[in-house]
């Protein structure tokens, strides 16, 4: 497994909140498929920054996170998801606008944002959104 082939196993996640930690995110994005790391990388005054990296064990896991996972709101903050620049998803039409359900206008013309209370969540990210809760009380 080379660089390149790490490129196009991870996804790029912006607009999160500070209070979003490498472990919250690994639980999130585990969702979609079998993870290698979480990553979100941190100024020289050691403050975290405010976009992260999810590495998938398996290719096919990347578009799948990057559908489902795009638009989801977490400690307030909708998620922006899209293919890491340099990978091979890059050149893909998905990647250079962002066409996901979660940024398409409704009938009244807001746009639809994932919240991690919807009825398509499974247990494990139930825990997360109890996670997330404990967390914002602290």
């Amino acid at each position: 497994m080379g660089i390149e082939d790490e490129a196009d196993r991870t996804l790029f996640i912006r607009n999160l909140d500070s209070r979003v930690t490498e472990e919250l995110l690994f639980e999130l994005f585990i969702q979609a498929g079998p993870l290698t790391k979480t990553k979100i990388p941190k100024d020289a005054d050691g403050k975290q920054k405010t976009f992260g990296f999810a590495v998938y064990k398996h290719e096919v896991s990347v578009p799948y996170a990057m559908q489902l996972l795009d638009g989801t709101s977490v400690h307030g903050r909708t998620l922006h998801v899209q293919f890491r620049s340099g990978s091979s998803h890059g050149n893909s039409p998905g990647n250079s606008q962002n066409t996901s359900p979660a940024n398409t206008p409704n009938p009244h013309g807001q746009r639809r944002t994932k919240v991690l209370s919807e009825p398509w969540l499974n247990d494990c990210t139930r825990a997360l959104r109890c996670a997330c809760r404990r967390a914002e009380r602290k």
